[in-house]
């Protein structure tokens, strides 16, 4: 099957995969949950062991057990989308994810992310310049978009997207 993402955390490689989230173990590969199908992304929370996975079916976790991991729906998701593109802004608690078709989420988690309390579709009227193709990123620490009209990043004090200053020379 299809591999989408390898990526290392505390020592262990995982695979995002058609199937699901992989371990690799010496020379196998062991399946940890396949919940809605395939996998995506990982990216590890803070403060412990658990990693966010961006699935075929939204946001889940791995949770560590014994010598692996075991898949866990995350308590207040209400979003079954496709989330290839998922990042983390750890101070203020927000995952951020995206989909070409849909358009950017807002995924507000409590503190020690281990519950959402919020989810939010951001599209043109919070000022993305088009619906459609839209990507998130992490660059130098900073959380950014990728739409077809250039680098935006979100104003927390105005609660809209705006054009990235530092990128708009070059896009």
């Amino acid at each position: 099957g299809q591999v989408w993402n390898i990526s290392e955390s505390n020592g262990k490689i995982l695979v995002g995969h058609h199937d699901g989230s992989l371990l690799i173990k010496g020379n196998r590969s062991y399946l940890m949950g396949r919940i809605g199908g395939g996998t995506w992304k990982f990216r590890n929370l803070p403060g412990n062991d658990r990693i966010l996975t961006g699935t075929y079916a939204g946001l889940q976790s791995l949770i560590p057990q014994n010598d692996g991991f075991v898949t866990q729906l995350i308590p207040g998701s209400t979003l079954n989308e496709s989330l290839r593109f998922v990042e983390i802004d750890y101070k203020r608690h927000v995952v951020w994810a995206s989909h070409p078709y849909r358009g950017v989420y807002r995924i507000d988690f409590n503190e020690d992310f281990s519950a959402i309390l919020k989810t939010e579709l951001f599209r043109t009227r919070e000022g993305l310049p088009d619906e459609l193709n839209n990507f998130v990123f992490t660059v130098n620490n900073e959380i950014i978009f990728a739409t077809s009209k250039g680098i935006y990043r979100y104003d927390w004090d105005q609660k809209k997207f705006r054009v990235h200053e530092q990128y708009q020379p070059v896009f």
